[in-house]
C-alpha cells in the first residue's frame, strides 16, 4: 500500500475518534494509554498506603497472626487444580504468598508470573504490591479465604515491582536528607 491509502481510516473507524498508541499499535476503543513507570509505581503505592492504613486501624495483633487455610484457584483447570495453603496469616506479604504457591504449584510459576486477585463485589482486585500483607486486602478467616490465580507477563511485573521497590528508596532517601 502506498502512503495515501495507508492514511484513510478504517471504515470500522468513527468519525473524530482518536485511539492512543500502546506499543507502537492502536489501542482498542476505549483504552487509556499506558502511563510510565513512575507514575504507575506512585500511584500503586498510594493505593497500597491507603489499604495499609484502613487495615491498620482494625487489625489485632492476634488476629493478624492466626493462621488459616488459603485456597489458591488457577482461573484454568477447574475446582481440581485449587491449591490449600495451610498456615498463612494477615499479616503474610503477597510477595511470601507468591512464592509459596510457586513452591507448592505442580508448575512452579515465578512469583512475577502470577496474577492474584480477589472479589470485591463486581471487581476483581489485583493483589499487585509484594509488600503488602494479605489483611490489608480483606483476607483472613474473617474475609476472603480463596485467591485466584491467573498468569500474567513475568517480565512486565518485574519491570512494575523494580519501579515501586525504586521510588519507594527515592522517597526513603529524600526524608532522611530532610
Amino acid at each position: 500500500r502506498d502512503t495515501a491509502e495507508a492514511a484513510v481510516p478504517p471504515e470500522s473507524a468513527v468519525s473524530g475518534e482518536t485511539r492512543p498508541l500502546v506499543g507502537a499499535k492502536v489501542a482498542a476503543p476505549g483504552a487509556e494509554p499506558k502511563k510510565d513507570a513512575e507514575q504507575e509505581a506512585s500511584e500503586e503505592i498510594a493505593r497500597s498506603d491507603a489499604l495499609l492504613a484502613a487495615w491498620g486501624s482494625q487489625r489485632t495483633e492476634a488476629g493478624a497472626v492466626e493462621p488459616f487455610a488459603l485456597t489458591v484457584q488457577p482461573l484454568m483447570g477447574g475446582a481440581d487444580a485449587a491449591l490449600t495453603l495451610d498456615g498463612v496469616t494477615q499479616d503474610t506479604s503477597t510477595q511470601a504468598l507468591k512464592k509459596r504457591v510457586q513452591a507448592t504449584h505442580p508448575k512452579h510459576p515465578a512469583p512475577d508470573a502470577q496474577r492474584l486477585t480477589v472479589q470485591q463485589g463486581d471487581t476483581q482486585v489485583r493483589l499487585e504490591d509484594g509488600e503488602l500483607p494479605l489483611g490489608a486486602h480483606g483476607i483472613g478467616p474473617e474475609g476472603h479465604t480463596t485467591v485466584n490465580m491467573a498468569v500474567q507477563d513475568a517480565a512486565e511485573a518485574a519491570a512494575r515491582r523494580e519501579a515501586r521497590a525504586a521510588l519507594r528508596a527515592a522517597r526513603a532517601g529524600a526524608r532522611a536528607a530532610a
